[in-house]
């Protein structure tokens, strides 16, 4: 029997009219006080991204956003096709820069095949304890990430603007990102929102319903749909209800309360803590020492 669950949205009083006046005014200071000529995003065809996108548009204005589309080989050809859905809908430019040749140069394809990685997902979704990425993976995953945030800073220094993050707050949380590849950024418009903020961003900014109906996954994946990573499975709920939890886990050290109060069972609660807690851990980095201090004439 499912829980009755409290939704962030009814906790928040969330005002997606407001927010997108105040990321408005963020982006047009930043833009302003940079120099810069106007906006860089990379477009997925998912809600972030669609969402960022037109928020650009919305502050700067249709001429001055460029939307890239980053697809690969193994890539499914919707990423492709709603990147550009959104880029027309928004009449915004938009660039089509794939990124196969770029991975065949570093021999990707030739170091990944072969690798199971339906056996290799299925191991991890199995785990008992908090989700940890196996080296093969994290490689996969990443070098993608990476090579896209670098051709997105090539784009951006071309025409001087600025490169904008698109994470939100829950995966920022959840650590459902990499530090050097779609965690970079000049100006990050969402990392203060919640995944159910973003949605609500979109229906209020009238997006496709193509792109408000588009399942929450990994793009990094090929066109199995049994490979791709699914959130609901890692988190053992869907992202929207895991962010009541993290909201509370935010504000207090205290599961049993965070259960009651949201209506998630303490192990479902306790899974998503334990995600957070090692995505602190992963994102510490780089790892570096702290100053020592010495007495004036005090021999080392």
């Amino acid at each position: 029997m499912r829980e009755k669950v409290l939704p962030l949205l009814e906790l928040v009083n969330f005002d997606p009219g407001r927010e997108v006046d105040r990321i408005a005014e963020f982006i047009e200071k930043e833009n302003k006080q940079q120099g810069y000529f106007g906006g860089i995003v990379g477009l997925s065809g998912g809600i972030d991204s669609s969402v960022c996108a037109a928020l650009m548009t919305w502050a700067l204005g249709t001429d001055k956003v460029i939307g890239i589309s980053m697809t690969e080989r193994d890539s499914r050809p919707e990423d492709y096709e709603d990147a550009k859905l959104l880029a027309n809908y928004l009449n915004i430019e938009f660039i089509n820069h794939p990124i196969t040749k770029h991975l065949e140069s570093l021999g990707f394809y030739d170091f990944t095949r072969g690798i199971n990685f339906k056996n290799l997902h299925k191991e991890m979704i199995e785990q008992d304890e908090t989700y940890v990425e196996t080296p093969v993976v994290e490689y996969y995953a990443c070098l993608k990430l990476r090579t896209r945030a670098w051709i997105l800073a090539h784009y951006a220094k071309l025409n001087h603007y600025f490169q904008c993050q698109t994470l939100n707050r829950s995966e920022h949380l959840l650590g459902y990102h990499d530090l050097f590849g779609d965690g970079i950024g000049d100006i990050a418009l969402i990392q203060h929102l919640y995944k159910s903020e973003v949605y609500e961003l979109g229906r209020y900014l009238k997006l496709p319903e193509k792109i408000l109906r588009r399942p929450s996954m990994s793009g990094n994946y090929n066109q199995d749909t049994d490979l791709l990573f699914s959130n609901n499975e890692f988190l053992r709920m869907s992202m929207l209800d895991a962010d009541a939890i993290l909201y509370f886990l935010e504000r207090m050290d205290n599961t049993a309360a965070i259960s009651r109060i949201t209506g998630f069972t303490e192990e479902k609660v306790c899974h998503i803590k334990g995600i957070v807690d090692w995505a602190k851990g992963r994102w510490a980095i780089p790892a570096t020492l702290g100053r020592e201090t010495y007495n004036i004439g005090e021999k080392k």
